[in-house]
């Protein structure tokens, strides 16, 4: 993973511990009757802007 940031505190938010589960937020949201599961699909990456 390649990183640029002005401070270390920028950082900080792009490290991996600060993005969920998908697994974990996909399971919630299925057994709350919010979606459903119909596929599983695997990220390639993550863009912030």
């Amino acid at each position: 993973m390649i990183a640029k940031s002005r401070s270390r505190e920028g950082l900080v938010e792009e490290q991996p511990a600060a993005n969920k589960d998908v697994d974990v937020v996909v399971d919630v949201m299925h057994r709350a009757g919010l979606s459903l599961k119909v596929a599983r699909l695997r990220p390639l990456g993550l863009i912030k802007g």
